[in-house]
């Protein structure tokens, strides 16, 4: 824990140095709204900034260079130095003040804000359950933190390709110097931030609930996000135990909505454009295709903003960052859009186009037969084009609810509001929300790839319709009930520092997977010999590289060197294309 807990903190360190270019550019009067009006707040905002600006750069230099904590160092040391010379003016107006008397947290909430950090930090020195930690996450980052982007690395195990900025940010964080790792530290920190930020920005609202309707609304609106968010496992608790990359992709989302929504309820004027929505709007698709549907929102935002340069300033942002996610994909796949076999050319290294749009294929029934067996072939996809009752039926009661509340957003389109938000807006964000909803539907129907739209569109209605009716004094028997639902949850995963007092220094590392070493050309794969272990599951884990999870006689080296990439040549049957582990 103490090795997590020192981590977390050079992790939030260097990434609220790296969030102060960003904060510094924008607009002193939207600056509140993005960082929730306190010091808590503030810090929060200024952890995910740096997180959206270096993701940004480690984009394009895992084209040309290995992502590594020392060179990490060296960079944010500069960045230090110019700052302190240059900036220190700047950077003090920026800071908020010190809290006025008074205006420290409830007891309620300060004790509902410890056990949450405390549970975070409890569960990321715990051994990742997730199970895409253990089938390619971690072999991703060990890649990325030894080499820069491999030609047709995926041809080793096609989810390979499947890659995000994310484990970019965790490669760069990582300090070989910790023997024992579980590559959950960056993960545990965003975690950390967002959940702060949420909590700061309810806390505003929530001091201001008497005031005006629209500080009701968000009070409640920012409240069941909140709370959801601890109580969902695929939200702020398996993320804090693994490498995923859906929590920030939610949180970009979120931020982004909330920025919108607070303009709408008046709690600013807003009236110059933001590069920082569209900064974080768009960083979303860099973390994860699934955020694609954020470009609604790029739409949405510039019909208020209605202007040719509002325009260039997007297409140069989208550009910028888009670019080097298509070029990574193009080194290490062969698809620009990996795994849509769409490319231009095709280069020897190139994973076999059969298997891309099987892998494809595999994603989409995943997805749809969500908690249901299937058969990974288009011909199953034929026979079941009505999968959506048997999806909404296997789909959590949470989601299900979700689904519903959803759909009454509708209403909004159709029936006036209490005035707390600006009607108009509000209901051309409600049908912006509605495509989004749909776009996720029809294409990855797993509510972990959708929480950042799902979560807005559901909670919007209620919090309009409810804000009004709820009393103050029920927030804070709320923030009991979740302090208690963490009380008792929490000695069935601390139980292990008990059991193993060395938890206490470090975080429990991945199970180390005895493997067989198979020689191709002067390069050693290694293929683990309990690679299904226990759940019948493919897992990597930490293998030493590179991991392959079936012996494939298509497999072949580019060269002696691992960075020199690897091919499948001659192309590969139909039989091992169909049986092949996707």
């Amino acid at each position: 824990m103490l090795q997590q807990i020192f981590h977390i903190s050079i992790v939030s360190g260097i990434c609220c140095i790296w969030g102060l270019p960003l904060v510094l550019a924008a607009k002193k009067d939207q600056l509140a709204c993005w960082t929730g009006r306190s010091r808590m707040g503030f810090f929060s905002f200024l952890c995910l900034a740096g997180c959206i600006t270096l993701s940004f750069l480690s984009s394009w230099s895992y084209l040309l260079l290995p992502l590594r904590f020392s060179y990490l160092l060296a960079i944010t040391a500069l960045l230090l130095l110019i700052l302190i010379l240059f900036y220190r003016k700047k950077i003090r107006s920026v800071l908020p003040d010190r809290p006025k008397e008074g205006a420290a947290f409830p007891p309620a909430v300060s004790l509902f804000l410890f056990l949450g950090l405390f549970l975070f930090v409890t569960l990321s020195c715990l051994s990742p359950a997730n199970r895409d930690t253990q089938i390619y996450h971690t072999q991703t980052i060990r890649w990325i933190s030894l080499y820069n982007a491999v030609p047709g690395m995926a041809n080793l195990f096609l989810r390979l390709g499947l890659g995000s900025n994310w484990f970019g940010l965790i490669s760069l964080f990582y300090i070989p110097y910790f023997k024992q790792e579980n590559f959950s530290y960056m993960n545990a920190s965003l975690t950390i931030w967002f959940f702060t930020w949420l909590l700061s920005n309810w806390k505003y609202h929530f001091a201001l609930l008497q005031v005006t309707a629209g500080h009701r609304f968000l009070c409640l609106f920012y409240f069941l996000i909140l709370t959801y968010c601890l109580f969902d496992w695929e939200l702020f608790r398996d993320a804090a135990n693994s490498t995923n990359y859906d929590l920030i992709v939610t949180a970009c989302l979120i931020i982004a909505i909330s920025f919108l929504l607070e303009g709408m309820a008046g709690m600013q004027e807003q009236r110059d454009f933001s590069i920082i929505f569209v900064l974080i709007t768009i960083s979303a698709v860099g973390f994860k295709f699934s955020g694609i549907f954020g470009f609604l929102l790029i739409m949405y935002y510039l019909i208020l903003n209605r202007s040719l340069s509002n325009f260039l300033t997007i297409a140069l942002i989208t550009f910028l960052i888009i670019t080097p996610v298509l070029l990574r994909n193009y080194i290490i796949t062969g698809y620009l859009l990996y795994p849509l076999s769409f490319s231009i050319g095709a280069p020897d290294w190139q994973v076999p186009k059969a298997m891309t749009d099987l892998l494809h294929n595999y994603i989409i029934l995943s997805n749809r037969f969500y908690s249901n067996t299937f058969i990974n072939t288009y011909e199953f996809k034929d026979k079941n084009p009505a999968w959506s009752i048997g999806w909404f039926r296997t789909i959590l009661w949470q989601h299900r609810l979700l689904i519903v509340l959803i759909l009454s957003s509708t209403t909004l389109l159709f029936v006036k509001t209490a005035p707390a938000l600006d009607q108009k807006r509000l209901r051309l964000l409600v049908i912006t929300l509605l495509l989004m909803t749909a776009g996720w539907f029809l294409t990855a129907p797993s509510p972990r790839f959708g929480y950042g739209v799902l979560l807005c569109a559901a909670f919007i209605p209620v919090s309009l319709a409810a804000c009004g009716k709820i009393k103050q004094r029920w927030y804070t028997y709320s923030l009991l009930a979740a302090s208690l639902f963490i009380v008792v949850y929490l000695p069935g995963k601390a139980a292990v520092l008990i059991r193993d007092p060395g938890c206490w220094l470090h975080p429990i590392a991945l199970p180390t997977l005895a493997y067989r070493t198979i020689p191709v050309k002067g390069v050693n794969l290694h293929l683990p010999e309990n690679l299904y272990c226990t759940d019948d599951i493919i897992k990597c884990n930490d293998t030493p590289l590179p991991c392959i999870c079936e012996e494939n006689p298509y497999l072949q080296p580019r060269g002696t060197s691992l960075q020199n990439g690897f091919r499948m040549t001659p192309k590969p049957d139909s039989a091992f294309i169909q049986n092949y582990k996707y």
